[in-house]
């Protein structure tokens, strides 16, 4: 992964990649940091679960038994504070006070249920208590979740590495080498937990393949985490749309829509007729009616950049009357803004939730 590369550059491929999802792009839920090097974090979505309507009595009722069993004791008081954690700590439980999930994590870590040291390593690295973060505290958890669930320890670990990686700075001595062997550390715990299976790992490296411009290897790494994360399949889904090449010609006797098309871009570009480009989108609508798949990914990528006011972007109109639209990736030096609504899932503990919550997580009253 290139964590934290100061010179990266969104490739050429990406860039139409995420320009050509600006259209449908919605932020859902907000932001979790970090983001990955040349992806946009504001487009970095946290799979959110669905209301429950207020007619969700067994639900409430679940609910309620498990604190019930929580408040016993035995296996089943020690299973029960483990799943009331989980639902606490993703979110599923609405007006969760801050220390909720950390005090379920704590009651099921005491009584027996080690796991519960992956949420209070998370808990100590993202303060969900409302205070402050516990660098200390979160390594000693993560110490103590290498022998039940070493994948996922190296991904807290990687995090916490993260988190507490300086912002860029003036270089000083010795600090360029400093950086490189925390990279290449980070690198190596990021690899071994996606190689060790865990879904939040995999995510990640998904990110860092798109900032690669590798997009075909980041829909594998999100497809590897799909079963278990709503997130990994909504992005793989999301990037084998925008991976599928466009049709090719039907034959060489133009139809409607190509006729629009050529039209369109004879005033974009200026070629025999004076450039107009309200003419030429007029032109590349009617295209896109006729179902054109070129006409309609321009106009995506016209409408992905407005001028302030929300008025055609002459400039952005002259940087895409080069493009080849036919071709899959635009040429290099045509660059485009990143639209792709990515997700990642609430928390690192997200895939150990029960099916039935983690693929469409209803809000338990």
């Amino acid at each position: 992964m290139a964590a934290r590369c100061p010179t990266h550059r969104r490739g050429p491929a990406l860039a139409v990649l995420l320009a050509a999802a600006a259209l449908g792009a919605s932020a859902r839920v907000q932001p979790l940091p970090p983001p990955a090097p040349g992806v946009d974090p504001a487009q970095i979505e946290r799979t959110a679960p669905r209301l429950a309507g207020p007619d969700d009595p067994a639900l409430a009722a679940e609910l309620q038994h498990l604190r019930a069993l929580a408040a016993g004791g035995g296996t089943a008081s020690r299973q029960a504070a483990w799943r009331l954690a989980l639902l606490h700590l993703n979110g599923i439980v609405p007006g969760t006070r801050p220390g909720e999930a950390r005090r379920w994590m704590t009651q099921a870590y005491t009584q027996g249920e080690t796991m519960a040291a992956a949420g209070l390593a998370w808990c100590a690295i993202e303060a969900c208590d409302g205070g402050a973060a516990d660098p200390a505290a979160a390594r000693r958890w993560i110490a103590a979740l290498r022998a039940v669930d070493a994948p996922r320890a190296q991904y807290l670990e990687w995090l916490l590495g993260e988190r507490l990686a300086p912002p860029s700075a003036a270089p000083h001595a010795g600090s360029d080498a400093a950086a490189h062997r925390q990279e290449a550390r980070q690198q190596a715990l990021l690899a071994r937990a996606a190689r060790g299976g865990n879904a939040a790992a995999r995510i990640e490296q998904g990110f860092a393949q798109l900032a690669e411009d590798r997009p075909e290897d980041a829909a594998r790494s999100f497809e590897s985490a799909a079963a278990r994360s709503p997130a990994a399949a909504a992005n793989v889904q999301l990037l084998r749309q925008r991976l599928a090449p466009l049709p090719a010609p039907r034959s060489r006797a133009a139809s409607a829509g190509e006729q629009w098309l050529a039209m369109a871009q004879r005033f974009h570009r200026g070629e025999g007729v004076p450039a107009n480009f309200a003419e030429a989108i007029r032109l590349y609508q009617l295209a896109a009616q006729a179902g054109n798949v070129q006409a309609q990914r321009m106009l995506a990528l016209i409408t992905s950049r407005p001028a302030p006011g929300g008025q055609i972007d002459v400039a952005w109109m002259r940087e895409l009357a080069a493009l080849d639209i036919a071709s899959a990736w635009p040429r290099p030096d045509v660059a485009a803004p990143a639209a792709l609504p990515l997700q990642r899932d609430r928390t690192p503990l997200f895939d150990l939730l029960p099916p039935r919550w983690r693929q469409e997580p209803p809000l338990l009253r």
